[in-house]
């Protein structure tokens, strides 16, 4: 007596292959000529028939089962293109009608691992297509079976049916739910959607295979999934433009680059984009005119954490009003951007210390370094130990003090020369004035090397001979005349 087909989806993908942004997956026929010879690809067959029958005629599965026998095809997982996206297995075959009231219960299919199944049911001499996706409510008899679609006509009912069941496990429109659409010819039957309440079906992130259940006939049974270009969210979207449009609600309008992509997108105001292994390199992006973009960069394109050039390879088109601006990844907390630069492949810029930090440099325990930091900065990157630790990725003020604190060539703490002007190998021995000594009370000395408009501004600078009063003027500091050694010191005040 025949029976039914039932194709029961436990935990796979396939989709539609006439759409560019889906990838075949699996082929589950192809020129078979025995069940042990289907010619499949990137799946198994499992024949569970004793009594039953299964034979392969022109090419296409003929099975006749008992209760209890099934046929199963078993998706390859790893060779699957992509999960969480839509995905789909298109089926064609003959679906031989089942009485309705003969159909398994929830508990039944749940314990098969099903996450829908898909039928030809009759009930009064009138036959429909039938679709379980789970519990949908409480049933009396323990079945959550209903109808699809218009009824079939029983001219029709030996025909081939082109079955395609969509899962949607992208979470795009259906929030944290996975859904499933049936179409039948590449016409949808019933609702668009259907949320799938079954047990297997709410935990799936892709479909594992197909199971027949029944009699019937299977001409081809095909999958292919969805890729995944970027994802909003840490949902993923086929384009950058569909990311870009989730960006308009999200609650993160940051896109992820997730696999290699030569879309064109345009970023709205205040959109970020993190591209952390170079996908997008090829894709063509442009900023809304008047908006402001992030790109972030990625630790590596970061030089992890080391001053000096960085690029990121993406091409970013500026209107005249829009512009970029670039958001440091595990970095932030210790280095800036400078020196940006939109080109036509890449985005450049210079990493450097945080103003800050340098700023709040304090070696000499009285005052932090901050009247001018750019000179700092000019200071610290002509001396080779300063400028090593300012280059380090893990640079704190802590350590730019304990540098600046190191005596240099002239034998005084680095960050004094700084705030003398002079660099740390200047020699600060007194000599005889150049000008000549004219005064009739002192003798009138200089240190050439230090010019009072060359100071960093942070200290006020005095010159002090002795016990003497303090002088400012370093290239004319006198030293009386008065028999006896005289100590001529350099005084630094906050």
């Amino acid at each position: 007596m025949k029976k039914t087909l039932l194709l029961a989806s436990v935990a796979c993908a396939c989709a539609l292959a006439a759409n560019a942004s889906y990838d075949s997956w699996f082929t589950g026929m192809n020129g078979a000529t025995g069940t042990n010879a289907m010619g499949q690809v990137n799946g198994t067959w499992v024949f569970n028939v004793t009594n039953g029958e299964a034979t392969v005629e022109s090419n296409k599965l003929v099975f006749d089962l008992d209760d209890g026998e099934t046929i199963v095809f078993n998706a390859d997982q790893a060779a699957a293109p992509d999960t969480n996206t839509i995905t789909s297995v298109a089926v064609t075959g003959v679906f031989t009608p089942v009485k309705v009231s003969d159909l398994p219960t929830d508990a039944e299919m749940n314990t098969r691992g099903a996450q829908v199944g898909f039928v030809v049911g009759s009930a009064n001499d009138t036959y429909n297509y039938y679709a379980w996706v789970g519990v949908t409510a409480a049933q009396a008899d323990g079945k959550s079976w209903f109808s699809v679609g218009d009824p079939i006509l029983a001219a029709n009912i030996e025909n081939e049916t082109a079955l395609v069941v969509e899962f949607d496990y992208s979470h795009r429109t259906h929030a944290t739910k996975n859904y499933v659409t049936f179409k039948v010819g590449g016409s949808v039957v019933g609702s668009a959607a259907y949320e799938m309440t079954s047990t297997a079906g709410e935990a799936a992130s892709s479909v594992a295979g197909m199971t027949c259940y029944g009699s019937g006939t299977l001409a081809a049974a095909n999958g292919s999934v969805e890729i995944g270009v970027a994802t909003v969210d840490g949902i993923k979207y086929a384009s950058l433009g569909d990311a870009v449009t989730a960006t308009g609600s999200a609650t993160d309008p940051t896109i992820t680059i997730v696999r290699t992509t030569t879309d064109s997108a345009t970023l709205p105001d205040g959109v970020k984009i993190y591209d952390p292994d170079g996908k997008a390199s090829g894709a063509s992006i442009s900023v809304v005119d008047g908006g402001t973009a992030t790109i972030k960069a990625t630790a590596a394109e970061s030089n992890n954490g080391a001053s000096g050039p960085c690029s990121v390879p993406l091409s970013v088109a500026l209107g005249s009003n829009s512009k970029i601006q670039i958001e440091l990844d595990s970095v932030a907390d210790n280095k800036e951007v400078t020196n940006l630069v939109v080109g036509a492949n890449s985005v450049t810029f210079d990493l450097q210390t945080k103003t800050e930090i340098l700023a709040a440099a304090n070696p000499g325990g009285n005052k932090a370094l901050s009247a001018n930091v750019a000179k700092l900065r000019q200071f610290i990157a002509a001396d080779t130990a300063l400028n090593t630790a300012d280059v380090a990725a893990d640079v704190s003020t802590a350590s730019i003090q304990t540098a600046l604190q190191v005596n240099g060539g002239n034998g005084i703490p680095k960050w004094e020369s700084y705030v003398l002007g002079i660099a740390p190998n200047a020699s600060i021995k007194p000599v005889t004035a150049p000008a000549g000594d004219t005064s009739t009370t002192a003798i009138t000395l200089a240190i050439p090397a230090i010019n009072s408009a060359n100071y960093s501004g942070d200290y006020t600078v005095k010159y002090k001979v002795g016990d003497g009063e303090e002088q400012s003027d370093p290239s004319a500091i006198e030293v009386p005349l008065a028999t006896g050694t005289k100590t001529i010191k350099v005084v630094l005040k906050p």
